[in-house]
């Protein structure tokens, strides 16, 4: 990969509609792949996999792997969390341990080694990157004692990774630095793997969610590209809401998509190797509460935020932005 100019892969989270059935997460799939995308990113939780030691229930991902490479051509990126932004999702026997304690370790050993045992049985999932927990600067921002035990897990299992699987690069996501209390947390985490990662939803600090300008897309660009230095970097998710709440509208979500396209589309391979949008539809509303009562916060710019992201909406009726997203670059 390093050395290419072919454009980064591109990607595009399939999910259902509120009103369609599991089973056309298949046709979204498939409509999505006509769209220019190459890429799915897969999100895990630690504590799923390995709910009790001895554990590891690595199924779900099996009939991933199945669909997604053998039968639809998808590559993938995976991130299974050791944290997911304010949570800790490590199994409940290992709570309030050390980050860096053995059992940890040894428990993350086994983890990966059954995720890594799944991706190499054919069909062989062609892996572009693999991380280790999402958003983690935000759980830092709270618990800071914490992190160089954690810095010492990632160092620990990357060497493992890298062992086992030469040529993938592995990380961790943090949230956009521009603007983030957190970046530092970020540089610090980021200096472990061989890939920086963010989450890139633009607001504008100090309000509800509310969003910037969509011509803030390409500076935003320039800046995330700076920050990552000599590494290559990805953006494991980027979305902009269509609701007024957010300060944007449907037209205005259309337009931030076409700049993300024709963005990505001017990118090589080499310095940026991947970009996702978050999402094809819609989050219903009983998903929605969910989501804010996990993360909680509930204001009325966080529930739209997370209630509006999709190209499609709850009803699974296409959005202009979706339009945008058809007509590429």
């Amino acid at each position: 990969m390093p050395g290419t100019t072919t454009r980064p892969y591109l990607g595009l989270v399939a999910n259902v509609a509120a009103n369609e059935r599991p089973g056309d997460y298949g046709t979204a799939l498939s409509r999505i792949r006509t769209t220019g995308t190459d890429l799915q990113y897969a999100s895990r939780q630690w504590d799923t996999f390995s709910p009790s030691p001895g554990v590891v229930d690595t199924s779900s991902l099996r009939a991933l792997v199945e669909g997604l490479e053998g039968v639809l051509g998808y590559v993938v990126y995976i991130n299974m969390s050791t944290i997911d932004t304010n949570n800790d999702r490590r199994p409940a026997d290992l709570q309030g341990l050390a980050w860096d304690d053995a059992r940890v370790m040894a428990r993350l050993d086994s983890t990966v080694d059954a995720l890594i045992a799944v991706l190499a049985r054919p069909p062989k999932l062609t892996l572009v990157a693999f991380a280790l927990g999402n958003e983690v600067d935000a759980y830092f921002a709270t618990h800071t004692a914490d992190r160089p035990a954690f810095e010492r897990l990632l160092a620990h299992e990357y060497a493992r990774i890298h062992a086992a699987m030469p040529g993938v690069p592995v990380g961790v996501s943090t949230i956009s630095p521009m603007g983030s209390p957190n970046a530092a947390i970020g540089d610090s985490v980021h200096a472990y793997g061989d890939l920086v990662i963010y989450t890139y939803y633009p607001f504008q600090n100090g309000t509800d969610f509310v969003h910037k300008p969509t011509t803030t897309l390409d500076p935003d660009f320039d800046t995330m590209s700076l920050r990552a230095g000599a590494k290559r970097w990805a953006l494991q998710e980027v979305g902009y809401s269509s609701a007024a709440v957010n300060g944007s509208s449907p037209a205005a979500q259309a337009d931030f998509v076409r700049r993300f396209r024709a963005r990505v589309a001017r990118e090589s391979r080499d310095r940026l190797l991947f970009a996702s949008w978050f999402l094809y539809s819609d989050f219903s509303s009983t998903l929605v509460n969910q989501l804010t009562a996990y993360y909680g916060g509930s204001s009325p710019g966080f529930v739209a935020y997370l209630g509006n992201l999709g190209l499609r909406d709850t009803l699974a009726v296409d959005k202009p932005a979706w339009t945008a997203w058809t007509q590429g670059p």
